[in-house]
């Protein structure tokens, strides 16, 4: 898959916090600093999750939630142009369902 690969680790290696104000490696800062203009310049974003555990679902879904609401992308549209890696299947289907949960239309 072509695009852009992003190893979260190397631009949050600790994911925690929804807002900028919960510190370094929040979910608002990955979004809007790294995320989204991904998402502008590419067709497709590969999201590298490897060698991180525990993702707090605040952090999902002021992510994936926040792209929805804030930057108007659909939960199709995410899941056509979001791949996803992770070191472990339920890791991988964790994040991936994340993705559906927080992107359904309300």
């Amino acid at each position: 898959m072509k695009g852009k690969i992003i190893e979260v680790k190397q631009t949050c290696p600790f994911p925690s916090g929804r807002y900028r104000r919960d510190g370094q490696g929040s979910a608002e800062e990955f979004r809007e600093d790294v995320l989204q203009p991904a998402l502008e310049a590419e067709k497709s974003v590969t999201l590298d999750f490897s060698g991180i555990h525990g993702v707090g679902e605040s952090f999902l879904e002021e992510t994936f939630g926040g792209l929805k609401r804030l930057h108007g992308h659909s939960q199709q549209e995410l899941i056509s142009r979001l791949n996803v890696i992770a070191d472990t299947d339920t890791e991988r289907s964790l994040i991936i369902n994340s993705i559906k949960n927080y992107t359904k239309l309300s």
